[in-house]
């Protein structure tokens, strides 16, 4: 039977961050910047160092499960990149870990450096003298075979701190740990390099390098390499007593053998310091000092640094040119390497519908099954909905928010597979994005609870990368319809149509004063006369592949278009087809920075495809509503609806119907109704969604975003 590690080893907070030479990680953001260095560059620095190798493993496990040791650590660089190798390296230095406790304890973690890379040489070449075993994976378990002491270090700074100083003079306190703390930093470095998903034997070459020789004998051979390496880093003044140790172990090494194994771990170290900028002497063994000066002005300077560092950090590189799913991924990388946040999932906000709909990340996702998922943003619902409605973060364990958990939450977490999560709210210039579930442990909320600041910097920065890739989208769909038609013919159509109409206008000139006599038809003939007028200025739209975004922009008041509208059609088209319209404004509608044009063209197109999807009569149903945001700005949506219980659309339309040429109207007609609606809508950041059923009838919903501080209409009118 396997002997159990004591309870203390699993309540150990695995989530706080390790701290790294900090000369290490400026050489690291060197390379990095540095365009002629290579990958295998950084490869090479960040074996240098026992914390860095643990933060990449770790990625590489949730990045590229079954790969592990130094190939994932080499995969996960490459998948990296310069850029997040160097944020990672800012993130180390920045880290409270290293700022405030190492500056107190330079002295004490500069050896722990010097003794994990020296024995991690030492077990390579031990490795490959004995031929049995990689001396990759020898490499490895002798860097981190005393990463438990950093790990003890930062758990219990207190306690371990006097048995951290006993280091150099004590090579194995493993008895003093186990009074002291209750565990050491053998079976504390194991359960690390499990969760980092080392090679078992790997692992278990930390777990055993302190055990008797007697046990030792018997054990495999990266356990035996490791324990070598060990000893004979602190008995390397006695190689003979060393050969007999290393021969009653198995591995047969002469005293000769021994030193010429020194000599070449040595060179092979100070190449290490040289390649590092370091001196060689300031690390080894006999010239540490008991005193940190020499040391306080770099540890002065990352105090000052790490504010400065953060904010750099959160504000990130995104890509201008990558897609809606690259943004997702690189924002699931800053979270991991910021935050130690992994699996996430992204939710959007649909405005219309009053949802949030998942949409999953190759690679840092829970389950690709969560993709379209839909959650209503309805108080109660859930913790993504709480943290919409309040836009506030809110985690499952209570500490920032008492919401109760529901069904749906957790259905979430079991997909997740973590113990909790975090909601991240996105909102960019006053309009909900959606938000970034992610999944964490309850130990992770400590550290991530200090760095509550620094991710909102980074909430802000993904609303606004997100919200951007989104409009860019919408904008790479818009419809040039100058791309479809000739442009000299688009302004010789513009020509000859201004004349019918300037006839058509002198006419009604004529018929006005007459109606007027008769008291009838005067605002008629006014509402035709300004459609009249809107035609030029549709036709002109056709020459320019962008119109202006806020291009003649006017406070209107969007019950009062409809109202027009809707009067305008109903003698003329609406009652001569037997179509019944139903107007149902809300009276406290908010007023809306638009152009008035703009927004007649769209409720025209939809109010016209639907009278002629009922040739033998019907009804249309208009409704107009405003749904806050409840996040105490005085923003929110006004929502309309233009619902008909004509036949339907059939799928194939349905799937392409914003598309340009997407009709079911006959070839007579271009299709280009929909598109347009569609752009004008993206032009106020609004959206535009179709639901339909055969038979059953056809609804659009537009969703504009406004300002409730400006002044809400009273218009309450009855057709």
């Amino acid at each position: 039977m396997v002997r159990e590690l004591p309870q203390i080893v699993n309540k150990i907070n695995t989530a706080i961050p390790l701290p790294s030479l900090p000369q290490l990680l400026f050489k690291l953001i060197e390379v990095c910047r540095d365009n002629s260095r290579s990958v295998e560059d950084i490869v090479r620095i960040a074996l240098l160092d026992p914390a860095i190798a643990t933060k990449l493993m770790r990625l590489a496990k949730s990045w590229m499960p079954g790969v592990t040791g130094i190939r994932s650590i080499e995969k996960v660089i490459s998948l990296l990149g310069p850029v997040n190798m160097r944020k990672l390296a800012l993130v180390a230095l920045a880290t409270p870990i290293t700022n405030n406790a190492m500056r107190h304890s330079a002295v004490k973690l500069n050896r722990f450096w010097h003794h994990c890379v020296q024995c991690a040489v030492l077990a390579r070449k031990l490795a490959e003298r004995q031929g049995n075993l990689s001396p990759g994976d020898a490499y490895l378990a002798g860097l981190m075979h005393d990463i438990g002491q950093l790990l003890l270090w930062t758990n219990f700074k207190k306690e371990y701190d006097p048995l951290f100083q006993d280091r150099a003079t004590d090579p194995a306190p493993v008895d003093k740990e186990n009074n002291r703390i209750g565990t050491n930093h053998c079976e504390a470095g194991w359960r690390l390099a499990r969760e980092a998903d080392l090679r078992p034997m790997v692992a278990d070459a930390i777990l055993y390098h302190h055990r008797p020789v007697a046990e030792i004998i018997h054990a495999m051979p990266h356990v035996r390499v490791v324990y070598a390496a060990n000893i004979i880093y602190y008995r390397q003044q006695d190689p003979y007593t060393l050969a007999e140790v290393l021969q009653s172990i198995g591995l047969q090494q002469t005293p000769e053998q021994i030193g010429s194994l020194l000599a070449e771990a040595n060179r092979t170290v100070e190449s290490v310091y040289r390649f590092l900028g370091l001196r060689p002497e300031v690390f080894s063994d006999s010239q540490f000092s008991e005193t940190t000066e020499g040391f306080l002005p770099i540890y002065d300077f990352l105090r000052e640094f790490r504010e400065l560092s953060m904010v750099h950090i959160a504000a990130g590189e995104i890509d201008a040119h990558s897609d809606r799913e690259s943004t997702q991924k690189e924002l699931c990388l800053t979270l991991q390497i910021l935050f130690d946040i992994l699996p996430v999932c992204f939710f959007y906000y649909n405005p219309i519908r009053n949802v949030l709909t998942a949409k999953s990340t190759a690679g840092c996702s829970a389950d690709n099954l969560i993709d379209g998922i839909e959650m209503p943003v309805k108080p109660g619902a859930s913790l993504a909905a709480a943290a919409v409605i309040k836009n506030e973060f809110i985690d499952s364990f209570g500490y920032l928010s008492g919401e109760l958990l529901s069904i749906a939450d957790e259905q979430l977490l079991r997909l997740l597979g973590t113990e909790g999560m975090v909601c991240i709210p996105l909102e960019n210039r006053g309009k909900q994005v959606g938000i970034i579930v992610g999944g964490i442990d309850e130990s992770q909320f400590p550290v991530l609870s200090e760095q509550i600041a620094l991710l909102r910097q980074f909430a802000d920065k993904a609303a606004t990368a997100l919200e951007d890739k989104s409009s860019a989208h919408k904008n790479s769909q818009r419809v040039s319809t100058a791309s479809v038609m000739d442009r000299d013919a688009v302004r010789r159509v513009i020509h000859e149509v201004n004349n019918p109409l300037g006839i058509i206008k002198n006419y009604l000139n004529i018929l006005g004063p007459k109606v007027r006599d008769i008291g009838q038809g005067q605002e008629e003939i006014e509402l035709i006369r300004e459609e009249i007028d809107r035609i030029p200025g549709i036709i002109q739209q056709l020459t320019a592949s962008e119109r202006p975004a806020g291009a003649a922009a006017e406070i209107v008041d969007i019950n009062n278009i409809l109202y027009d509208l809707s009067k305008l059609l109903k003698k003329s088209v609406l009652e001569p087809s037997k179509i019944s319209l139903h107007f149902a404004p809300d009276p406290q509608l908010p007023s809306f920075p638009g152009n008035r044009g703009n927004l007649v063209q769209v409720f025209t197109n939809l109010l016209k495809n639907s009278i002629e999807a009922m040739p033998d009569g019907g009804n249309i149903f208009i409704h107009t509503a405003y749904r806050q945001n409840n996040t105490g700005n005085g923003r929110g949506n006004i929502l309309i609806e233009i619902r008909d219980d004509g036949p339907g659309i059939p799928d194939p339309i349905r799937q392409h119907l914003f598309t340009p040429g997407s009709s079911s109207k006959g070839p007579e007609n271009f299709g280009l109704g929909l598109s347009i609606c569609k752009e004008i809508i993206h032009r106020y950041n609004g959206e535009i969604q179709c639901q339909s059923r055969e038979d059953k009838g056809t609804s659009f919903q537009i969703a504009l975003p406004c300002n409730t501080n400006a002044d809400r209409t009273e218009t309450e009118k009855s057709i």
